[in-house]
């Protein structure tokens, strides 16, 4: 178990972990890393999607190449669930903390598998997800 995610539980379980069989919660929460970011900065990311994020304290803006803002993430959210959905090679978003914030990064194909556990909750995300800009 990691550090601290005990504290951070009941907004991860009110999160897109609520689509995962609670046995299952368990073990991603072991693979998870709780990450911090100032004030102002760009939040560290791979170049390709190949980790699901979640906002577990403060606030990241979402904002496309050109610079233009799309919207904020806040506790509870996943930073960019569609390009991890849908196998897409590249983040659509940067993601610039507007706070300090502490997140939750896990790899998504563990996730992922869990998921497809929940075949009609994963068919839904997925619905979705291929329709409109999904934050998670």
């Amino acid at each position: 178990m990691i550090v601290g995610i005990d504290r951070y539980r009941p907004i991860l379980e009110n999160s897109l972990f609520k689509f995962i069989h609670e046995d299952d919660r368990e073990k991603l929460f072991e693979m998870s890393e709780i990450l911090v970011a100032d004030r102002n900065t760009r939040v560290n990311r791979e170049e390709q999607p190949s980790h699901i994020y979640f906002m577990l304290e403060g606030e990241v803006t979402l904002r496309l190449k050109n610079g233009i803002d799309i919207g904020r993430i806040t506790y509870g959210r996943s930073f960019e669930l569609r390009p991890l959905i849908l196998h897409e090679p590249i983040w659509q978003y940067e993601w610039t903390t507007d706070t300090h914030i502490t997140y939750l990064r896990l790899p998504w194909m563990a996730f992922e598998n869990g998921l497809k556990k929940n075949p009609r909750g994963y068919q839904y995300l997925g619905r979705i997800a291929g329709s409109v800009a999904l934050k998670g």
